[in-house]
């Protein structure tokens, strides 16, 4: 049980990380060198639309929750994993963290973690029904994560190692 609950901690965490670097990269690579406050305001009004759809409700939450913050940092030219490490997203060292099944909630089901695993599921159940070996589903659940954006990756061979 707290197996569970510690693998949610770290794909929660990895997710939301990850998620951080590819918005703030994304923005900073709408903007100038000098860019004014204004223009990366704009830049993270807009940075939702052009990152993929599953992404769409993190991604308004993270600026909404962190916009005067982000702001702030990248007129003073912080990283992308500054940035996510100085506003709780990222940490240095992984943390997992155990929590009893009772504090445990089950993933608003249209976080990314959920998507993540919908997609790993689905491919599961893709070759499951070709009715594959053991050891034909072990090569296959190896190759998921390599078939996913490069951002899902990391995240994705931590669930499928789980």
């Amino acid at each position: 049980v707290s197996s569970v609950s510690e693998i949610q901690s770290l794909n929660t965490n990895s997710i939301q990380c990850t998620l951080c670097k590819l918005v703030i990269d994304k923005v900073k690579s709408m903007l100038s060198d000098h860019a004014t406050q204004e223009e990366i305001k704009a830049a993270l009004e807009n940075v939702c639309d052009i990152l993929p759809s599953i992404f769409d409700t993190q991604c308004k939450k993270l600026i909404e929750e962190y916009e005067p913050q982000i702001i702030q940092m990248l007129l003073s030219a912080f990283t992308s994993e500054q940035i996510c490490s100085r506003i709780g997203l990222c940490s240095s060292d992984i943390e997992v963290f155990q929590v009893s099944t009772s504090e445990t909630q089950s993933p608003d089901s249209n976080s990314a973690q959920c998507k993540l695993c919908t997609l790993v599921i689905d491919k599961v159940k893709s070759t499951l029904r070709k009715k594959a070996t053991k050891s034909e589903i072990a090569a296959d659940l190896g190759k998921v994560c390599s078939m996913m954006l490069p951002i899902f990756v990391g995240p994705c061979k931590i669930l499928v190692k789980k």
